[in-house]
């Protein structure tokens, strides 16, 4: 990274991270100028501590139009992140709406929406239906057995029906 956008990185993070609201609505309007992936860590950090308002709904408008390639890994990680339990949900939308397509990691996705909310489950499906690569057969068995395994166990679940849609989903994936 040359020291010029290293530099625009260091401000952007530090008025991202400061408790002053002015500065945090200023710095995510010139988010532009730097549109490179280091910038999205900071920005799910403050996402995830924010309480509804101004500044997380900017966030959410940000975070939901970036195209910036190279985001898998920093969303694979926020979504095992502890942090981020609470809005893992919006991670996944977030990944899907800007149209990060990981090729690898589906087990930990499809391991998120058996254990996940009827909400987070609509986003993994989204974020599938947005894949329009292969998926690496052994991880689309895997997912098949973690799904089939989830729904076994508890067959009466509210989130059981729209986790038999995604196994459906997978399956065909599968068979192609």
């Amino acid at each position: 990274m040359i020291a010029r956008n290293k530099k625009k990185l260091e401000e952007l993070q530090a008025a991202l991270l400061s408790n002053n609201e002015k500065q945090i609505l200023d710095a995510i309007g010139r988010l532009d100028e730097y549109p490179f992936p280091e910038i999205i860590e900071p920005l799910l950090v403050l996402y995830a501590k924010q309480e509804e308002g101004l500044v997380k709904a900017h966030l959410y408008d940000v975070l939901t139009s970036m195209k910036i390639s190279g985001l898998e890994e920093i969303f694979f990680k926020a979504l095992g992140a502890k942090e981020f339990a609470h809005c893992r949900k919006d991670l996944i939308h977030f990944m899907w709406s800007s149209n990060v397509q990981p090729v690898e990691g589906w087990v930990s996705i499809i391991e998120l929406a058996a254990n996940g909310t009827y909400e987070e489950i609509i986003e993994v499906m989204s974020l599938l239906d947005n894949t329009e690569h292969e998926l690496p057969e052994e991880e689309l068995l895997e997912a098949v057995s973690i799904l089939k395994i989830a729904i076994n166990e508890n067959p009466e679940h509210e989130t059981t029906a729209i986790k038999q849609v995604l196994l459906q989903d997978l399956n065909h994936r599968l068979n192609q």
